[in-house]
């Protein structure tokens, strides 16, 4: 979910959603763990050659019982798209958060420094946050080397709080 070197700051870039809005997977995987949805999503999505990293937003995506993702919604920013109002995800068996943003590596010590934007050694990142039933977990990915980095929810800070308290509030 949450990972503390990332900067959640929103680029004015646009970048295309899907034209169907749904994303099919070639084989169907049921009752994954979250951040297994989460890794599949950006090896599905995100891992395009075209993908620059930069979406105008977060996007809200449901996680079919057939192991497709559906865009339910967007919003420029993520933690409004939590909070904006409660969805019907009856159909869903969970839901993933879709954005992008900037990491830099901690300090020494593991503390956060200045923000990840600032940083002269920042890096471009997607980000696939995950919420079932059964678990919560992300998966992120950097632009300049596609190595994916799996956290199988131990992340904490206030995007994984507001995940929480979203799936509390809609499920």
């Amino acid at each position: 979910m949450s990972n503390p070197i990332v900067d959640w700051e929103k680029d004015a870039i646009n970048h295309p959603s899907p034209k169907n809005n749904s994303i099919k997977t070639p084989d169907v995987i049921l009752l994954l763990k979250a951040e297994e949805y989460a890794e599949k999503f950006i090896k599905t999505f995100s891992l395009d050659q075209n993908y620059d990293y930069q979406l105008p937003g977060a996007q809200l995506w449901g996680i079919e019982k057939d192991s497709t993702f559906s865009l339910i919604d967007e919003h420029p920013d993520v933690y409004d798209l939590l909070d904006k109002q409660l969805y019907d995800l009856s159909n869903y068996i969970g839901i993933i958060v879709h954005t992008t943003g900037w990491a830099a590596p901690l300090n020494s010590d593991g503390s956060i420094g200045d923000s990840p934007s600032q940083h002269t050694q920042r890096q471009r990142i997607v980000l696939a946050a995950a919420v079932t039933h059964q678990s919560a977990g992300s998966a992120l990915a950097f632009a300049n080397n596609k190595e994916i980095i799996i956290d199988p929810g131990s992340a904490s800070g206030s995007l994984a709080e507001a995940l929480q308290r979203f799936w509390k509030k809609n499920f």
